[in-house]
């Protein structure tokens, strides 16, 4: 009782309202002030509350009103009692009032399956248009069948497989770690092969370079005559010798396209190397 005097509009406690008097003063902080001109509001103070609730709900992982609710009608299907029939009227009352339309997701139907349950037969219920008219034998199959065909559905739906593969990675991302081989590359060495200084010739235009990293330093370069001319001269000069001799250019951009392509192919090829070994 007290949070719900809190939510109703005060000198005191203005954090929250759901009754806006003419004139009253609001504001957003960071962002604005305004008065109130002929203020029309829809939820009550209960109703708020009510949305609190379930959101503190969701937020622990618990199923919120909604949720109890649907789970009730599921236990009224299996042991269709009067008991279990007023455990669904207890839970579908305790969902906010403005959210009850919701509860089910269906835009023509709305709440009507759900309230036909919580009705029963020879009883009457309202429709929207505000008429009401008896609950009959049908109706309450109807309704039954409804919930049993959204049953189905879920079903189907978690056992899925959806066209474009599974939603989550089946592994996981491959992880290449640093690593130096003084006496030379291992006889198998794994993933390692998709490291850009692998041993691995890549044919760039008429070139071939030893090592992706070799035509990546190559390609960054700003003119052809700046590029060294063999495999052998590229194998002699470290990378930081590269560094010192070759400047970057307008030519950066576009040698960093081909390579990523040509280092796509290249990937191919080292795979295919690797399971022949």
């Amino acid at each position: 009782m007290k949070l719900n005097r809190r939510l109703i509009w005060g000198k005191r406690d203005a954090g929250v309202a759901t009754d806006l008097p003419e004139s009253a003063q609001a504001s957003a902080h960071h962002l604005a002030s305004w008065k109130f001109a002929e203020p029309k509001t829809w939820l009550t103070p209960e109703m708020l509350l009510g949305e609190v609730r379930d959101d503190i709900d969701k937020l622990n992982g618990r199923p919120d009103s909604t949720g109890r609710c649907l789970t009730a009608v599921d236990i009224f299907r299996e042991q269709p009692t009067e008991a279990n029939r007023t455990a669904v009227r207890e839970a579908y009352e305790a969902i906010p009032e403005h959210r009850r339309r919701y509860a089910l997701g269906d835009m023509d139907r709305k709440d009507f399956p759900l309230r036909v349950i919580v009705t029963g037969q020879g009883n009457q219920i309202e429709l929207w248009s505000g008429n009401t008219v008896d609950v009959t034998e049908e109706m309450h199959a109807s309704a039954l069948e409804y919930f049993a065909e959204r049953e189905q559905l879920r079903k189907q739906y978690e056992t899925k497989t959806p066209a474009d593969g599974p939603t989550e990675p089946v592994e996981s991302s491959v992880h290449l770690n640093q690593a130096v081989f003084p006496r030379g590359w291992p006889e198998n060495p794994g993933t390692l092969v998709l490291r850009n200084e692998f041993p691995a010739p890549i044919v760039m235009g008429n070139r071939t370079y030893p090592t992706v990293a070799h035509a990546y330093w190559a390609l960054a370069v700003a003119t052809n005559t700046d590029r060294p001319r063999s495999s052998a001269q590229k194998g002699r000069m470290t990378r930081r010798s590269w560094t010192r001799r070759f400047r970057t250019g307008a030519g950066c951009a576009a040698g960093r396209g081909a390579i990523r392509r040509s280092r796509l192919r290249s990937t191919r090829r080292r795979r295919g190397r690797c399971c022949r070994r």
